[in-house]
């Protein structure tokens, strides 16, 4: 069985954040540090210009890739509570942002899609959130690139499987414990 390893990190970034304390050693806190400061620079350079926050922004882009969902299968893609999904839904929809429909096989929901101002807003949105990511992956070749979208893709796999063990209780910490001290 292969055994995973801490990934190998530099002692510290050009910024001065140093890796090298206990809680920077792993991956979560790299991968949330870095998660939290890219929404940062996309909510300060982008989304607040059209009033959005981040909930706000998964929402409408989640729709423009279903074209219309319920606010159930919305937290599912989104990976935001329902409660979140539907403080967001609410705020899109009092901006005439999305629209309501009736949900034909389900007659206790609602169908939400994007108007054409929640469209024109994701257009605009997505050019500049992409020119900002092309702007931060360009310190990488094309081959740390694709070998970047593979380990994240392959990460995400990992972490669905935990998930599921998790839901069905088979995930047991002692089990990783041991193989992690072998």
């Amino acid at each position: 069985m292969e055994h995973a390893r801490l990934i190998n990190r530099p002692e510290a970034t050009s910024e001065g954040h140093a890796f090298g304390s206990p809680s920077h050693d792993f991956l979560l806190h790299q991968i949330c540090s870095l998660s939290h400061r890219m929404r940062s620079i996309a909510y300060r350079t982008v989304l607040s210009e059209f009033g959005l926050d981040l909930r706000d922004w998964l929402v409408l882009s989640a729709l423009a890739e279903l074209d219309s969902a319920s606010q159930r299968k919305l937290a599912s893609h989104t990976s935001l509570d329902k409660v979140a999904v539907n403080r967001a839904a609410t705020r899109l929809k009092d901006r005439e942002l999305l629209r309501v429909h009736p949900n034909k096989r389900d007659g206790r929901s609602h169908l939400l899609s994007l108007s054409r101002a929640g469209s024109e807003i994701v257009d605009i949105c997505s050019t500049q959130l992409q020119t900002m990511e092309h702007r931060i992956l360009r310190s990488l070749s094309e081959t740390q690139n694709d070998e970047l979208s593979n380990i994240l893709g392959r990460l995400a796999g990992a972490l669905e499987e935990v998930e599921l063990e998790c839901d069905a209780g088979a995930f047991k910490l002692s089990e990783l414990t041991s193989m992690h001290n072998q």
